[in-house]
């Protein structure tokens, strides 16, 4: 029984060390997208806005959260 509980206690510390590993992984790519000067849009597989970085915005003359949930094909020309 004690054995079960050890393994137990290790799976979870292991599924927090991963979460927390996570979210540092997801902090630094936002803060790399966020600083970068080339346009960047990160889109669903049906081409769905994610997330824009302000680059891409400012070349389409919006603020980044204009683009979050509308879709690619809503757009004449994405670059344009």
């Amino acid at each position: 029984m004690t054995q079960d509980v050890t393994k137990l206690k290790e799976a979870e510390l292991e599924k927090e060390k991963a979460e927390i590993d996570l979210k540092r992984t997801k902090k630094y790519l936002e803060l790399i997208l966020d600083h970068t000067p080339m346009m960047v849009a990160y889109l669903d597989t049906e081409l769905n806005f994610q997330k824009v970085n302000e680059a891409f915005a400012k070349g389409q003359k919006k603020v980044p959260s204009f683009f979050k949930g509308k879709n690619l094909r809503q757009f004449e020309s994405p670059f344009g």
